[in-house]
């Protein structure tokens, strides 16, 4: 009985005390976790035009995880694996990309850390919004296998003193990156359909500092770097929030 009711006492001082600093935001959820699918799309030197490359996308997947601060702020670990790829032979127009004739595929393995602004998804008592929006942004680097090819260029458009045939002798001397940093900044969408689960849909834009995702520069636009962006779908899952819990006083 004494220490039955020696465990109550302590547990309400501990509370109370703590009580701010530790659940100042005890209604909001711990953690989130998602899983996402999608595609990456190119936007880069063999891209047909300046919002990338739509022709024979790749499928991509995405998991996170994040910290809920509280209800406006998350901090959120994310992984994504997908491929992008470029080929001028799948356009006729302009005639030149077919005697250019390059090709490329890209796989990306990105690993990042974002702040995540969410617009007062979560209601007093914990539970997510039904329709709620937000945004994120943050830092990371991708993991690439950069395969390139120019077998099929026909040299005799051009010329053997162009500046594609010297430009390619300057690619061919440069090794495409393995690794490179890359900055996210995306926008989401999320519709609660359970106690813990809701549908979320994202769009994630990455800023790159290499003109080497494709493989090619100095024989492409030497001047433009390239990127990649996505569209992803997916759960996202709120487990309950597991209070302190204090003893029971056993009569």
């Amino acid at each position: 009985m004494c220490t039955a009711v020696f465990k109550k006492t302590a547990c309400i001082i501990v509370l109370s005390i703590l009580g701010h600093l530790v659940y100042a935001q005890s209604g909001f959820p711990k953690y989130e976790y998602g899983i996402m699918g999608g595609t990456f799309i190119y936007q880069g030197d063999l891209s047909p035009s300046p919002i990338g490359t739509y022709q024979h996308l790749k499928p991509a997947i995405q998991l996170f995880a994040s910290k809920v601060l509280d209800e406006s702020f998350a901090l959120r670990a994310n992984i994504s694996r997908g491929r992008i790829e470029g080929n001028d032979a799948w356009y006729a127009s302009p005639a030149w990309r077919r005697e250019r004739n390059f090709s490329f595929n890209t796989s990306i393995t990105e690993l990042s850390a974002n702040l995540v602004w969410n617009f007062y998804s979560y209601q007093p008592e914990g539970t997510v919004k039904r329709l709620s929006t937000y945004v994120f942004g943050g830092a990371g680097f991708s993991l690439l296998h950069v395969q390139r090819d120019w077998s099929h260029l026909n040299i005799a458009a051009f010329g053997a003193e162009s500046s594609l045939i010297k430009g390619l002798g300057a690619d061919t001397m440069h090794t495409p990156p393995s690794i490179i940093p890359v900055l996210p900044l995306g926008a989401g969408v999320r519709y609660r359909i359970s106690s813990d689960l809701s549908i979320a849909a994202e769009f994630t834009y990455r800023f790159t500092f290499t003109d080497y995702l494709d493989g090619f520069s100095k024989s492409a636009d030497p001047n433009k770097n390239d990127f990649y962006y996505g569209y992803t779908v997916g759960l996202v899952y709120t487990p309950e929030k597991n209070f302190l819990r204090c003893p029971k006083i056993v009569q």
